[in-house]
C-alpha cells in the first residue's frame, strides 16, 4: 500500500490505521482519510525529497476515487526549516515540485481546501526560469489561482500567507485573483488572508459569499490605502456580503477604514459569534455602533494600536450600556459574552471596570474570561506590571475576579495579533 508523510493523527487514530492498513510503525505519518472521504495532501521535504510522492497520491486516488483532496502547499519542514530554505539547498527539487504542481492542478476539480504561501512560488518562480521554462516576470501564484477561480468549485477552505516584502520588483497576487477564487467559490466556508500585501486593482463589483462562515485578515503593517498598493482589508471588505458569517478577524489602522466597516456589518447583518479587531483605531461613538450591529457576539477581542490609551476605557464604557425604549425592559448590548479581550494598558481605573463586570454579572451574564492584552518588549513576558494597572488595583482585580468565579488572562500583544 502506498504510504504519504501528511498531517500526524493522535494516538487512538494512529493505532487503529496500523491495525486496520497494516503500515509499518516506523512511519510517523499516514494518509488521513476522513469520513467524508477527504485525502490530506501536506507536500513536505524529507531526507532531501518531497514527501508524498505523486506515486503516493496516485496510489490513494486509485485507491479512492472518489475521495476530496485537501492540498497545502506551505512553509513547513520535518527538520524544522522552510521550504524555501530546502529549495535553495535543494535546488534539484525545482523542476520536481512545478511538475508536482502541475500534476496536482489536474485534480482541482478535487479540491476542498487549500492552504498557499505566495512567498514560496515567487521564490520557486526565480528558481525555475530555466529548468521548468516559466516566462520571466511572470506571477505563478496569480497564474495558479486563476487556475484554481476555474476549476475549484468545491473549494470548503482557502488559506492565503504572505511574508514578501514590498520592496524590488516581486510579483504580488493581485486582489482579482482572490476575489475570483471567492467568487467562484459557492461553498467556501473559510477563507483566510495573513500578512497578504496586493498591488492596487481597479473597484470591484458586489459579490456574495453566501456560505462564508470565517473571515480572516491580517495585513502588513505598512499596508495602508496609499500609492500603488491598497489594503487589502479595506477593498474586500467593500465589496463583500457575507450574510452567514460567525467568526471575523480583521486589522486596519487607519480611520478611513472604520466606515468601511461599519457599511459591511450593515450590509451583511451577519450573526457573529467571535469578533476580533486588532490594532484598530477606533472613536468613541465606534463601540457601541459596533456592539448593536454585532448582537449575537460570544467572544469580544477589540485591541488598539498602542498609543490609543483612552480605547479600553470606551469599550468598558460601551459594555456597560443598554438598550431598550422602557429601562425596565432593556437589555445590555451583547449578552451573550463569555470572554472579552482588550488592551491593558491604559485603562483609566479599576472602578469603571469593576463597575462593568458586576454590571453584566448582576444581568445574569454568561460572562467567563477576562482577557488584557499587554504589549510586551522582545523576550518578555505578560505580568501584572505591563497590565497599565496599580498593584493595589491588580489585587483587587484578582480578588474580584476569584470572587465572582471569572477567569483573568494576560496576553502578549504580538503573540494575540498573529495567533
Amino acid at each position: 500500500m502506498p504510504t504519504s508523510y501528511l498531517h500526524p493523527m493522535n494516538k487512538s487514530k494512529l493505532e487503529f490505521a496500523l491495525t486496520k492498513r497494516g503500515l509499518g510503525s516506523s512511519y510517523g505519518y499516514i494518509p488521513i482519510i476522513q469520513e467524508q472521504g477527504v485525502i490530506d495532501v501536506d507536500i513536505r521535504f524529507r531526507d532531501g525529497r518531497m514527501h508524498p510522492s505523486w506515486q503516493d497520491i496516485m496510489g490513494h486516488l486509485e485507491m479512492w476515487p472518489h475521495a476530496d483532496l485537501n492540498v497545502a502547499i506551505w512553509r513547513w519542514n520535518d527538520d524544522g526549516r522552510d521550504a524555501e530554505t530546502s529549495l535553495l539547498t535543494n535546488s534539484r527539487l525545482v523542476p520536481n515540485y512545478w511538475e508536482y504542481l502541475v500534476n496536482l492542478s489536474k485534480y482541482m476539480h478535487k479540491w476542498r481546501s487549500l492552504r498557499v504561501h505566495a512567498t514560496l512560488f515567487i521564490k520557486l518562480q526565480s528558481l525555475a526560469i530555466q529548468d521548468v521554462g516559466i516566462v520571466k516576470n511572470q506571477d505563478p501564484i496569480a497564474l495558479y489561482l486563476r487556475q484554481v477561480s476555474e476549476y475549484a468549485p468545491l473549494l470548503h477552505e482557502f488559506h492565503l500567507k504572505d511574508e514578501a516584502s514590498m520592496s524590488g520588483s516581486i510579483a504580488l497576487p493581485a486582489l482579482l485573483d482572490l476575489y475570483n477564487v471567492m467568487r467562484s467559490s459557492p461553498r467556501l466556508r473559510k477563507a483566510v488572508f495573513t500578512q497578504v500585501t496586493i498591488p492596487a486593482t481597479r473597484d470591484l463589483p458586489p459579490i456574495t459569499c453566501s456560505a462564508l462562515e470565517t473571515l480572516k485578515i491580517v495585513a502588513e503593517p505598512h499596508d495602508f490605502c496609499a500609492g500603488l498598493y491598497y489594503n487589502a482589508v479595506w477593498m474586500l471588505l467593500g465589496c463583500l456580503t457575507t450574510p452567514r458569517l460567525k467568526k471575523l478577524r480583521v486589522g486596519f489602522e487607519t480611520r478611513r477604514l472604520v466606515k468601511c466597516f461599519h457599511d459591511f456589518l450593515a450590509r451583511s447583518r451577519p450573526p457573529l459569534n467571535i469578533l476580533e479587531l486588532i490594532k484598530v483605531d477606533l472613536a468613541p461613538k465606534d463601540f457601541k455602533l459596533i456592539l448593536l450591529a454585532c448582537p449575537y457576539l460570544t467572544e469580544l477581542a477589540l485591541v488598539s494600536l498602542e498609543d490609543k490609551l483612552t480605547f479600553s476605557n470606551e469599550l468598558i464604557k460601551a459594555l456597560e450600556e443598554t438598550v431598550g425604549i422602557l429601562p425596565a425592559r432593556s437589555v445590555m448590548l451583547c449578552p451573550n459574552l463569555h470572554t472579552i479581550s482588550f488592551n491593558g494598558y491604559g485603562i483609566e481605573s479599576f472602578t469603571r471596570l469593576r463597575r462593568m463586570l458586576r454590571h453584566r454579572i448582576e444581568e445574569k451574564s454568561p460572562l467567563q474570561t477576562i482577557r488584557l492584552v499587554c504589549p510586551m518588549s522582545r523576550g518578555s513576558t505578560p505580568d501584572e506590571n505591563s497590565s497599565g494597572l496599580h498593584p493595589e488595583e491588580i489585587a483587587e482585580l484578582k480578588y474580584f475576579i476569584t470572587t465572582h468565579r471569572l477567569g483573568l488572562v494576560l496576553m502578549d500583544g504580538d503573540k494575540f495579533e498573529y495567533s
